[in-house]
């Protein structure tokens, strides 16, 4: 049985009886869990992705004698406690890129990325969304050309699209970038890496615009009220008809009958009878 050292000096330096060895026997130990090495253990995913993503920004600026731009870990717009491992901006337009490293197979099926025996999808999914919260801060024209790429750091798996995202290793990262088409000019380059430096670099993280926020104040106004509108019950107009029994209705049409009846006959003695004097 294993004890404290405070527990074995004190049984070592004095003669104890029987009754208070009975004692320290039954006496319950406490079992202190070692808070260093769960310490450890909670911080090794973190520590084996660093240098993942050191690989991956030491790629991506061996990027720059073909015209394209590397920041790095940048804010996430609208996640204030998330960040974005790299953007590169160049000729192929601008590529989110979020950096793993998984061991193991990688393999797609239907829309499911699996890594060994991992799903893996959703975390495909999220550099999916990081590409699509950057979307939002370009203007239109620049929209369609953010690209997202999920990079397996220190891996050379050829590209595969899965969740939004495109799969790739880092050895073959720069031939990925090489094959987008041409989608901005050196001026365009230049201009989007001074904006999203500025809005991703600073520092807070930028809130994310909704459509909400982009409309005229009249506009949204005239939303309102046409809501408004619509949630009054609008009144039902019925036939006078509508409501009475078929009785009702069969005395209401023989009255009408007689009525024309009569009519008819008071006209028909009218022009038969004898007019004086003729």
């Amino acid at each position: 049985m294993t004890t404290t050292g405070g527990a074995e000096r004190g049984t070592h330096g004095r003669a104890t009886t029987g009754a208070s060895t009975c004692a320290e026997a039954h006496r319950p130990t406490a079992v202190v869990p070692p808070p260093t090495r769960r310490h450890h253990v909670e911080q090794q995913p973190w520590l084996a992705q660093v240098p993942a993503e050191r690989l991956v920004a030491a790629t991506l600026r061996g990027m720059e004698p073909e015209g394209w731009t590397s920041v790095h870990d940048v804010h996430w717009p609208g996640r204030p406690l998330a960040n974005i491992d790299h953007l590169v901006v160049g000729p192929g337009g601008v590529v989110v890129v979020h950096t793993e490293s998984w061991a193991g197979d990688l393999v797609v099926t239907d829309g499911e990325v699996r890594v060994g025996e991992q799903v893996r999808t959703h975390q495909v999914a999220r550099a999916s969304e990081a590409a699509a919260a950057v979307t939002a801060l370009l203007a239109p024209r620049h929209r369609t050309a953010v690209r997202a790429a999920l990079c397996l750091g220190d891996r050379s798996d050829a590209a595969v699209s899965a969740a939004g995202a495109t799969v790739v290793g880092r050895t073959a990262l720069p031939g990925h970038l090489r094959g987008l088409p041409p989608r901005l000019t050196p001026a365009e380059v230049t201009g989007l890496v001074q904006l999203l430096g500025v809005r991703l670099g600073g520092t807070q993280s930028p809130q994310m615009l909704t459509t909400a926020a982009l409309q005229p104040a009249t506009r949204a106004a005239r939303r309102r009220a046409v809501r408004a509108r619509a949630d009054v019950a609008t009144p039902t107009v019925m036939h006078p008809e509508a409501g009475r029994r078929p009785a009702s209705r069969a005395r209401g049409l023989l009255l009408r009958a007689l009525v024309v009846v009569t009519t008819a006959g008071a006209g028909a003695l009218a022009f038969t009878a004898p007019i004086p004097g003729f």
